[in-house]
């Protein structure tokens, strides 16, 4: 690459973090700083990059254009809620039950022949007292509906629906699912009771090992902002899990307002977060790693599950599983086999060999 191919991309580089940056009050040599080493203007907040060495951390950049790759073609595994539950068929118990497709403003329940009107929807989120409408392809929380009812009407998120209304919201939706609304167990219901609090698992694949090993996990709580879910990036609270124990930390917010701050209990409902522990936590981190370990040609995975009364269930899969949430507690790269992990794998993605040894990180690409 020659002086002007790399000036360029360094310039776009630079133009797409700015681009993806909070407006956050640091200023602006310290927003150049944070562009330059291959973050966002906010990752100085959330790192303390005032303190912390931007060499321990993964980069935004790598991780919005670069790791997102790592998983290739079969990142389709993972962006896909259908393929993932095919996939997983053999863990059916860990799964929401998959109630329909709604497609072209049309209701298609899964195992029948043809569809129905999207009326006939209406009608089945009745009888079912509750349902979740997500997207097939999405992330982030992004066009989840929670449908409840309420005697003859039904709840879809906050707002109250006659059936009329209800159907006018869903009929114009297009690739999405109806599925099984999954309810958490009374310690995360405790600490916020109007969203699913769900916990975040990041597996990677150990190529010395030749298996997979939970890297990091992390809890969010919803708040009034987020919920009916619980994303960090729509308000939500992320609180660091001891991989060990189960054992939870402080929440911490998103600094969408220019600054984060740091909970032991839940600002809203005063209930205890820092001490907290998921329920089950061995059995649930047995169960994902042998979900993974059948996913070896998938390294690259963040869980999205729900704990339950009885066990869990997984919501979704992340081929890009934003570990800026993960990041906001400890810099990953300060695990030596978490940094193998992404040196190995951001090599075989530049054409440096499938299992190269030795290869220095890039802050940036």
């Amino acid at each position: 690459m020659g002086i002007y191919a790399r000036f360029k991309q360094r310039l776009d580089d630079i133009l797409f973090l700015r681009a993806n940056s909070e407006p956050v009050d640091i200023g602006i040599l310290n927003k150049i700083r944070m562009w330059s080493r291959g973050f966002v203007s906010e990752a100085y907040l959330l790192h303390s990059f005032g303190e912390n060495d931007p060499g321990d951390y993964v980069s935004d950049l790598v991780r919005l254009k670069k790791a997102c790759r790592i998983n290739g073609y079969f990142s389709i595994v993972l962006m896909d809620k259908l393929y993932l539950a095919k996939m997983l068929s053999d863990y059916s118990e860990h799964l929401p039950e998959i109630y329909g497709v709604i497609r072209g403003g049309r209701w298609h329940r899964l195992g029948r022949d043809g569809d129905e009107r999207i009326e006939a929807l209406a009608e089945f989120c009745m009888a079912k007292g509750a349902a979740a409408i997500k997207p097939i392809v999405g992330m982030r929380g992004q066009g989840v509906r929670i449908v409840r009812r309420e005697r003859d009407r039904l709840i879809v998120n906050r707002e109250v629906l006659c059936r009329a209304e209800f159907v006018s919201c869903v009929s114009g939706l297009d690739g999405y699912l109806a599925t099984e609304f999954v309810e958490q167990h009374p310690y995360a219901a405790s600490i916020y009771t109007h969203a699913t609090n769900t916990v975040r698992i990041l597996t990677l694949w150990d190529d010395e090992a030749e298996g997979p090993f939970v890297a990091a996990a992390v809890h969010r709580f919803g708040t009034f902002r987020s919920a009916p879910i619980d994303n960090w990036t729509a308000g939500g609270l992320s609180a660091m899990v001891d991989v060990d124990t189960g054992r939870i930390g402080k929440a911490v917010s998103y600094p969408a307002a220019g600054y984060t701050q740091t909970f032991k209990k839940h600002p809203e409902t005063d209930g205890q977060i820092e001490g907290a522990c998921v329920a089950r936590w061995d059995e649930i981190k047995d169960r994902v790693l042998t979900m993974a370990r059948g996913l070896a040609f998938v390294p690259y995975i963040g869980w999205d599950i729900v704990v339950t009364a009885d066990g869990f269930k997984v919501i979704e899969g992340n081929n890009c599983p934003g570990i800026n949430l993960i990041q906001v507690h400890f810099p990953l790269l300060k695990d030596a086999r978490i940094r193998r992990f992404y040196e190995r794998r951001l090599a075989m993605l530049n054409g440096n060999g499938a299992l190269k040894r030795n290869y220095k990180l890039p802050i940036r690409i």
